[in-house]
């Protein structure tokens, strides 16, 4: 099991028996609506989680083994940089940043 990095965005992809895991935020930065693209495991759900500087959580959703995208609204979440994680069966899948702006 490999964990890689993109310098360029700062999501990190899990690489396990050569089968890529991954999770990314689109727009980011963004001001209203976000979608997270992610890849589980087969036939696995997951868990996304968001979290402010502090490490508090401010959103956490379950994410369904036979879909590739969830779509949220930040409307309701204060301008700053946050944290998100991607987890499948206690294993994490994906983390990065996510910047909310207005």
């Amino acid at each position: 099991m490999i964990a890689t990095e993109s310098a360029n965005s700062g999501n990190t992809t899990l690489v396990k028996d050569k089968v890529q895991y991954s999770a990314s935020i689109s727009p980011n930065p963004t001001k209203d609506i976000a979608t997270l693209f992610y890849k589980l495991p087969n036939e696995t759900s997951g868990m996304f989680v968001l979290v402010d500087s502090y490490g508090k959580e401010i959103y956490r959703t379950l994410l369904e083994s036979n879909s590739t995208e969830f779509t949220f609204s930040t409307l309701n979440i204060n301008p700053s940089l946050y944290y998100y994680t991607v987890y499948s069966n206690k294993q994490l899948i994906g983390s990065g940043k996510l910047s909310i702006i207005r």
